[in-house]
């Protein structure tokens, strides 16, 4: 009788109720395929989805078309990745679904931390480093360690001033001193000219020297007057 009915079933087709993601349940009628993948094309799941059949109020995944009788509520389902991540000792769940990037998962992870975007971490499973991907294994416990500190050491980042202000790489830092005096020694002198009657002769303007006289020019009638055995008259 029930090979009747599934003959019956067969020839007629079949009335399935199918909810598809963010969708109301509709109504597909078809022939029962031979195989699931050819199920699973008339319905149009795509690879990454997942079909499951209600039984009992809940849902299983479907295995082989056996599993189909007429009337059957389906759901497609799309799955949905999960990891765990711990940091400072606090666990965060992370979830990503199909056609996210290895790149997009760690962002997620790094604001999940409560880091700064665009920060540098690595990922532990114990001690051993574990490259983040799309296809890792649901419900992995992974810890996660900001790039620069491990084991209790932390390396800060330089702030772009003090970057500018340290020396390269290879360069001596009597260089930047050596430069400044030089520029200051180059500089010319402001207000060197010395005040009226201050250093001066006696006509009120500068001394001068001369090549092989490093004293100062005296006027000739000076030297007469102040010259010893002079006449005082």
């Amino acid at each position: 009788q029930l090979w009747l009915c599934s003959s019956c079933a067969m020839a007629t087709g079949l009335s399935l109720f199918v909810q598809y993601p963010n969708r109301e349940a509709v109504l597909r009628e078809l022939q029962l395929p031979p195989s699931l993948a050819e199920l699973r094309n008339a319905l149009e799941v795509l690879d990454d989805q997942q079909l499951q059949l209600q039984q009992n109020g809940k849902y299983c995944q479907v295995e082989s078309v056996e599993q189909i009788y007429d009337g059957a509520c389906l759901k497609v389902l799309v799955p949905r990745r999960r990891i765990f991540v711990s940091m400072d000792g606090r666990v965060r769940p992370v979830v990503w679904y199909p056609g996210a990037t290895p790149e997009q998962i760690e962002n997620t992870v790094v604001k999940a931390c409560g880091l700064a975007p665009g920060s540098s971490v690595e990922f532990l499973d114990g001690d051993t480093a574990v490259v983040i991907s799309p296809t890792i294994p649901n419900d992995t416990h992974l810890t996660v360690v900001p790039l620069g500190q491990r084991n209790g050491s932390r390396t800060e980042r330089a702030s772009p001033a003090e970057r500018q202000a340290s020396p390269k790489r290879g360069e001596s830092p009597r260089r930047d001193v050596l430069s400044s005096r030089r520029v200051t020694a180059s500089a010319p002198a402001r207000n060197t000219l010395p005040s009226r009657g201050v250093g001066t002769a006696s006509g009120g303007y500068p001394k001068r020297s001369t090549p092989g006289h490093p004293g100062p020019v005296v006027p000739r009638a000076q030297r007469e007057a102040t010259a010893p055995g002079s006449a005082s008259g």
